[in-house]
């Protein structure tokens, strides 16, 4: 009876140490960084085709145009970026962490009624990612080391009352970010209807949250400031959007000047920077429903193709005599794939 007795003891001291052990093996899995899978991987050229004018003579002309204010480095990078003479492109640190390009230009005259033109094209390869997260995984992050993805900006009320509130009320008694950051991705995207007619002017997630109806700016700012005020690191993504079943493939050259977009990135545990897409509609039966496939991927068809996490203007100067002149700046867009 004794022998039984300490046999058995061994048995549950030896299935503790077992299981002791496989519990943390799954805590270290969950810790794991968690890369997406990468899917319909496409090498692209963004050409962009600018062209300035006066109607009056200038002097010491300089053009500063963005090309790109960082990458989403889990799905997308650039491969190369060319132009001739004159433009210079010029390379420096983001905030995000990855690179930024400028296009740069210099003439020492530009004559009245003087079209004078400058070519970009950047080479970049872009994917489709798809994360499949596990919210066990998704812990509270340190809100000291992600201080500038929780705090409010120009757009992004998320210390206002009004959004606090609202996150408050959608989340309920949700504690995990995964869950959280769902319960707000829905939110927004029953909560707004987008309306072409809104004005290009940015007006901010208060204004979205009020209204109920914007582009895809509003559609943005609107679920960053909520997952913030949640303490949800969250930030935008600036670039193009594009729909190979509304607008063809991209054998051909695209004009896409008009394809511009935002969406979000969340800061999940475990998985870094994670893609939402809250500006779709989705129908079912004629019903608007909620699609998590623009949760941490989007569908194959619907590219999205990042230019940067700022949205800075291009900017000119020059000297002139006179009047001040009137000066005309455009940038046409085409995208193709190589």
């Amino acid at each position: 009876m004794v022998l039984r007795r300490i046999g058995g003891l061994w048995t549950c001291i030896i299935l503790s140490f077992f299981l002791a052990i496989f519990a943390n093996f799954e805590t270290v899995q969950a810790n794991q960084l968690q890369i997406p899978t990468l899917y319909n991987t496409r090498d692209l050229v963004l050409e962009l085709e600018a062209t300035i004018v006066s109607n009056k003579d200038l002097t010491d002309v300089n053009v500063k145009m963005p090309l790109i204010q960082g990458q989403p480095l889990y799905c997308q990078g650039v491969l190369g970026i060319d132009a001739l003479p004159p433009v210079s492109i010029k390379q420096e640190q983001a905030g995000s962490g990855s690179d930024s390009w400028y296009a740069e230009v210099h003439w020492d005259e530009l004559p009245a009624g003087e079209y004078r033109r400058f070519d970009v094209s950047i080479k970049m390869r872009n994917s489709r990612p798809v994360y499949r997260i596990n919210p066990e995984a998704c812990l509270t992050v340190d809100p000291y080391a992600f201080a500038e993805y929780l705090a409010p900006e120009e757009g992004v009320e998320s210390d206002h009352p009004s959004i606090i509130n609202c996150a408050s009320q959608v989340i309920g008694n949700a504690r995990n970010p995964y869950e959280i950051s769902r319960l707000l991705f829905s939110f927004v995207n029953s909560h707004m209807n987008y309306d072409l007619s809104a004005s290009d002017n940015r007006r901010g997630a208060l204004y979205a949250l009020n209204s109920g109806r914007g582009t895809c700016q509003d559609y943005a700012d609107l679920y960053v400031a909520l997952c913030r005020a949640a303490g949800i690191p969250a930030r935008l993504i600036y670039g193009l959007r594009y729909n190979t079943e509304e607008h063809g493939d991209l054998i051909g050259r695209r004009n896409v000047a008009n394809r511009h977009h935002v969406w979000t990135e969340i800061y999940l545990e475990s998985y870094q920077w994670v893609p939402v897409e809250p500006t779709y509609t989705y129908k079912l039966n004629g019903r608007k429903t909620i699609s998590f496939d623009y949760y941490g991927t989007y569908p194959a068809h619907d590219l999205h193709i990042a230019t940067g996490y700022e949205n800075p203007p291009l900017t000119w100067n020059y000297k002139y005599s006179g009047s001040k002149p009137q000066v005309y700046f455009n940038v046409n867009e085409i995208l193709r794939q190589e």
